[in-house]
């Protein structure tokens, strides 16, 4: 019954208001027919064709209000509400036949008022706009939560794939020294002579750079004519004094070689080391990523952390003049493994590049120093520079230089380094050319690391 008093009205309406021909309004599909926060004073029927109605912002761009088709009306609420302005944009999404009364227009015969006549179909008008609005809301929530799902599961291939990143480096020296290893101790176990050779390795690991070690053959060479040159290159990488390797030179070189072999051992072991904890670091710090209460010592040394790094690094540097200028830092309250982290996927990005180049004399130098209540680290190489298009991108996930295979090399690592330097209130900077590229790290000393 409600629904033939309600098409009765309708027809009574449409007679009344919308039958003049001087009030016909004919649109193309995708005209305009009201711009958003326009003034609007018509209310508009629908004779034939449909319309959408749309708001635009910069966030979200364009998002569709409602769809309107032949006998609705449109104006509603800038009509009856009497602030004439309009809050969508309506066009016409088909050809368009549409008829108007304005706020001029006066009630038809035995009718107080306007507002009265429209007042069931202004109403249905609004309840069906708010049901859009509700729908609209529900599909923006599923649109955000698959965007959220997809965005975590991306995530985890990221995170899945730097943890073979980080942890290439160093299952790679546990691989190989490991293998070694088992091979050297079946021939050495019986001799107990140069223990001390062992132990001294086992301390301190590999800690001169091959430039340092070229320079130390020199002093040694220059300090003890007697002594010869495959000796002094043994006794340069163990760090041998001058007035020690004097004492040495009369010393065959198969004994130097021996002690060298117990040296190396020790430092073999030393690596191993270092690269589980750091393993166990990487590991840790990929399950707490978003966890801000991380464990810090105090007193630590960023110069040892780099040290550390090349350590992990030695098999990927040995084709590489590695320059260390290392100067007195001052300590700070930091976590060993993050900064570990930080050097190591600079130092084996500059590498990499400078390999994959085939630069003829690669260079790497790590310079450290502090000023002006802050520390500052560079790690400067030789190699081809970082192409124009991606430099601006670097720190994103997945952007990578490299041409062979899938890395995460120039992606992930460097979002990683960037996270850890934000983390302690500093900052990371690149500059780069077709000559080399730098990055400088910055690190204030004071606020929450000292």
């Amino acid at each position: 019954m409600q629904i033939k008093e309600n098409e009765a009205l309708l027809k009574r309406l449409i007679k009344d208001y919308f039958s003049d021909s001087g009030r016909f309004v004919w649109l193309r599909k995708g005209d305009i027919l009201i711009k958003e926060g326009a003034v609007n004073s018509r209310l508009y029927f629908i004779h034939s064709g449909r319309l959408t109605g749309f708001v635009e912002n910069e966030e979200h761009g364009r998002e569709t209000v409602f769809s309107a088709a032949e006998k609705n009306f449109l104006g509603v609420y800038s009509f009856f509400s009497g602030t004439y302005t309009s809050l969508v944009s309506i066009q016409a999404e088909t050809d368009c036949e549409l008829a108007y009364i304005d706020r001029h227009t006066k009630p038809a015969p035995d009718t107080i008022c306007i507002e009265k006549d429209f007042m069931p179909f202004a109403v249905k008008d609004l309840v069906k706009r708010q049901h859009r609005l509700l729908e609209l809301s529900r599909e923006k929530q599923d649109a955000q939560k698959k965007l959220l799902e997809n965005q975590n599961l991306a995530s985890l291939g990221q995170i899945a794939a730097g943890i073979a990143h980080e942890l290439n480096n160093a299952i790679a020296v546990l691989g190989h020294n490991s293998e070694w290893l088992s091979s050297r101790l079946t021939e050495l176990t019986a001799d107990k002579q140069n223990i001390g050779f062992l132990q001294s390795g086992l301390q301190k690991g590999r800690s001169l750079s091959s430039r340092e070690v070229r320079l130390k053959k020199k002093e040694l060479l220059s300090a003890c004519p007697d002594l010869a040159p495959e000796s002094a290159a043994l006794l340069a990488q163990m760090d041998f004094s001058s007035a020690a390797a004097a004492e040495l030179q009369e010393t065959s070189l198969n004994d130097i070689q021996e002690k060298f072999t117990y040296w190396e051992i020790g430092t073999a072991l030393y690596d191993m080391q270092a690269a589980s904890r750091q393993s166990a670091h990487v590991v840790k710090s990929v399950k707490s990523l978003g966890n801000l209460q991380k464990s810090r010592q105090t007193g630590i040394d960023l110069n040892d952390t780099i040290r550390n790094a090349l350590t992990l690094l030695h098999h990927k540097t040995r084709n590489i003049d590695i320059q260390l200028d290392l100067n007195t830092l001052p300590a700070l309250n930091a976590n060993i493994g993050e900064w570990i982290q930080v050097w190591t996927n600079l130092i084996k990005n500059a590498c990499e590049a400078m390999l994959d180049a085939s630069i003829e004399n690669p260079k790497l130098v790590v310079n450290s120093q502090s000023a002006a209540n802050q520390i500052q680290i560079t790690v400067a190489d030789n190699g081809p520079g970082i192409p124009n298009e991606i430099f601006s991108t670097v720190f994103q996930p997945n952007v990578t230089t490299k041409v062979r295979g899938l890395s995460f090399g120039l992606g992930l690592g460097l979002t990683i380094v960037k996270r850890i330097v934000t983390e302690y209130e500093g900052r990371i900077d690149v500059r780069s050319s077709e000559n080399g590229t730098t990055f400088t790290v910055y690190i204030p000393i004071g606020g929450r690391n000292v």
